[in-house]
């Protein structure tokens, strides 16, 4: 019962549910998981079991649970939650491109995305250091 039914995130989201998700930190680990959870809510598995299937979503609609979703839930989305003029200028720079390893269904590489560089209020903040060759 428990498989069939756990995060019901589609029907939430077919029946006008406005997802929000965020990193799991501190349920799973101390450090905040975002693209773990963003991976769970495209491929719902472990590698080894599947959590209930038909509840999958698509990356842009987890994406948009992470961001857009969340400033609407704390009716924040005029100011921040997408890039847009006018808005807060607030954004990161990935590791990798995470739309395209769902769309080339490898969403277990998603987990291993780091983040590069992130914008707050429309400043540096962070900055990944070099790789070393």
């Amino acid at each position: 019962y428990y498989m069939q039914n756990a995060y019901p995130a589609k029907s939430i989201q077919d029946f006008g549910g406005n997802l929000v998700n965020g990193s799991d930190a501190p349920v799973g680990n101390r450090d905040p998981m975002p693209f773990a959870s963003l991976q769970q809510a495209v491929f719902r598995s472990n590698g080894e079991v599947v959590l209930n299937e038909d509840q999958r979503i698509d990356i842009h609609s987890a994406i948009e649970a992470f961001t857009i979703n969340g400033a609407r839930l704390f009716g924040h989305e005029d100011k921040v939650g997408s890039i847009e003029v006018g808005k807060t200028a607030d954004i990161i720079a990935l590791s990798q491109n995470i739309v395209a390893l769902a769309d080339e269904g490898r969403p277990f590489d998603i987990a291993e995305t780091s983040v590069t560089m992130t914008v707050f209020d429309g400043r540096v903040v962070y900055e990944a250091p070099a790789a070393v060759e």
